[in-house]
């Protein structure tokens, strides 16, 4: 076993053209993934703002629980309920 199917130079060339498909391929989802944050972020722009970044209820602060039921002398009424 002697024998080289290819010689260094064949084998880079080899190299060379795979890995240029690669970085091509990948280029193209990075340049896909970034027109698509700026669409989105565009989009929460046209909405009014990103309301994930809104300021949240810090400490000490309370949480409505909306349609909660609560029984009431007998009947059950649906009301907004605070917890401390």
């Amino acid at each position: 076993m002697d024998k080289e199917l290819i010689n260094e130079q064949q084998a880079a060339v080899i190299a060379i053209r795979v890995h240029k498909r690669s970085i091509a391929f990948v280029q193209r989802w990075l340049t896909h993934y970034e027109n698509r944050i700026a669409y989105e972020r565009a989009m929460l722009a046209e909405g009014g703002g990103n309301h994930c970044r809104q300021d949240r209820p810090g400490e000490g602060q309370r949480l409505p629980l909306l349609g909660f039921a609560v029984p009431k002398a007998g009947r059950t009424s649906r009301k907004s309920i605070r917890f401390p």
